[in-house]
């Protein structure tokens, strides 16, 4: 549903389209924020650092580069999402949030010590999630524009809605 007109709020707030935006950005938002709230934990147990780098000093400092190369990414996907959405169109941007999310969000948690014990795949896999939660959000604004029309961008309701994501993330977290 791309629009040339303006949909008032109301009617778009009662489209299945606009929930299903929220829901990929729910989904894209909870994951950024629970894998970058978590990074240095996670990839310290799921390796066992501890025993890999002889002490938790070490193995804590291995783990505070791997946050901060989340960090980069995160910076980096706000311009390469960007690119991508404007070649692609950013339907297609948001429908590749949604599948190639889905698969990373899975597939990370079979990359650990129990599973393929690939540190490179896990790594992979983390900063393509933090680049996509990097170029959601600001996608969310001209995506939500595209589908329901310019006129309800001075209406504050959508921007509350799409902040409403926040909260129920946190909470996630």
């Amino acid at each position: 549903m791309i629009t040339s007109r303006n949909i008032d709020v109301n009617t778009a707030f009662g489209t299945h389209q606009f929930w299903l935006l929220w829901v990929v950005l729910c989904a894209n938002v909870t994951a950024g924020i629970a894998v970058l709230s978590l990074a240095s934990p996670m990839i310290q147990e799921m390796f066992n650092f501890k025993t890999r780098y002889g002490s938790a000093e070490a193995a804590a400092a291995v783990a505070g580069g791997f946050c901060g190369l989340l960090s980069l990414f995160n910076m980096i996907g706000r311009f390469v999402w960007s690119s991508t959405s404007d070649y692609i169109g950013r339907k297609a941007t948001y429908m590749i949030f949604f599948a190639l999310g889905a698969l990373l969000y899975v597939g990370v948690t079979f990359t650990g010590a129990t599973g393929l014990n690939s540190l490179p795949l896990f790594i992979l896999c983390c900063v393509i999630i933090l680049s996509m939660y990097g170029g959601g959000l600001p996608r969310s604004r001209l995506i939500l524009r595209d589908m329901f029309g310019d006129a309800r961008q001075r209406d504050p309701r959508p921007t509350a809605y799409r902040r409403g994501v926040w909260p129920v993330c946190l909470d996630r977290c």
